[in-house]
């Protein structure tokens, strides 16, 4: 009965950090280099994960050529989805400042 409480009491770190940043989020100002800083930290957790948890029962199923392989290709298709992403969003803001001038000037 003592691990339940164990594996509840841990269960609640990552929620009590959720909350406390979502607080922390509303009352504080973010600047660009604090996102920065976050967004690469959570990048560093997502790979830490990947190398730890992941990579060595991938590596058991899977040849090292495979995983280069397919690691290369996440790598180039990534960039392309980032362009066009930012692109179509480009494009759809100077659609609304078209749009937003033309209801303005009259």
């Amino acid at each position: 009965m003592d691990s339940i409480w164990l594996v509840l009491g841990l269960a609640l770190f990552p929620a009590l950090g959720n909350f406390s940043g979502g607080l922390a989020a509303e009352v504080s100002r973010v600047t660009g280099r604090h996102l920065n800083y976050a967004l690469h930290g959570a990048a560093g957790l997502v790979i830490a994960v990947v190398a730890v948890e992941i990579m060595p029962r991938a590596l058991d199923n899977l040849s090292g050529w495979v995983i280069a392989v397919a690691f290369a290709l996440g790598g180039m298709v990534s960039p392309t989805q980032v362009s066009r992403s930012s692109w179509s969003l480009s494009t759809r803001d100077e659609a609304s400042r078209k749009t937003t001038v033309r209801q303005v000037s009259g």
